[in-house]
């Protein structure tokens, strides 16, 4: 068995950008191809299991860039818990979870990888660009926004933007959660883009906008109590919170 680190990076790189959503080309397909029969040790299919375990472990809450220094030591942690997984192997101890050595591993390139390619503006850059739009919450009359107060900045060159509250009730994630909406000539009325779900602790609250579907020119953020998860279509029973941008 190879120690990882004579893996080549290439087929890391391959194996990681097919795992988070690249598409690779021909060439790519056949490079990666003859690199996996080069090097039979590595478990292609751990990439996308780490990459499936990333994603739901993200779903709860969006994630601020990794700091450089962070992401080498997450890397050199993979590499560490890969050779672990080799040497037992060699030893030929008996493992509970054989594939779980490389999916480890793979988890933490993977994450690596996401957040450098991931990376996205600081609540600062919102904040200062030029374009960016401050619209306020308004109530809706549904007792649960009663009193809450907040912001929105959006900007439409970056194409991203957060969200402030003051008094936003606390809930129970595991009952309900809020979602934003987000309205834009682009989507039909009846299906606004889904901005991402998120929870309250009843203290002030700063939450980033983690829209689903490109936004360009939104005309109106909602805020909707539903159930844990979020919904795909809202029924906007419990619609809390509006805000009306002016253009």
């Amino acid at each position: 068995m190879k120690n990882p680190e004579t893996i080549p990076r290439r087929l890391i790189e391959l194996l990681a950008d097919r795992a988070t959503g690249e598409i690779l080309n021909h060439e790519e397909e056949r490079e990666l191809k003859d690199l996996l029969v080069a090097h039979p040790e590595v478990d292609e299919q751990s990439f996308e299991l780490a990459a499936a375990a990333i994603h739901l472990a993200l779903l709860a809450s969006s994630v601020d860039p990794l700091p450089l220094g962070l992401r080498e030591r997450l890397l050199k942690l993979a590499a560490s818990i890969a050779a672990k997984r080799f040497q037992r192997v060699r030893q030929r101890q008996r493992l509970a979870n054989p594939w779980l050595g490389w999916v480890a591993a793979a988890s933490l390139l993977l994450f690596a990888q996401l957040q450098t390619r991931g990376e996205s503006p600081s609540y600062q850059t919102i904040r200062d660009s030029k374009d960016t739009t401050v619209v306020a919450w308004a109530e809706t009359g549904d007792p649960g926004g009663a009193g809450v107060t907040g912001e929105v900045f959006w900007s439409d060159e970056l194409g991203t933007g957060f969200m402030t509250f003051h008094a936003l009730p606390k809930n129970d994630p595991f009952t309900d959660q809020y979602q934003l909406w987000i309205f834009d000539p682009g989507h039909p009325a009846a299906y606004p883009v889904d901005g991402g779900v998120f929870d309250s602790s009843g203290t002030d609250l700063t939450v980033r906008i983690d829209a689903k579907l490109r936004v360009l020119e939104p005309s109106l953020f909602a805020v909707t109590l539903e159930h844990s998860g979020g919904v795909v279509v809202s029924s906007r029973e419990r619609l809390l919170l509006a805000a009306t941008v002016q253009r």
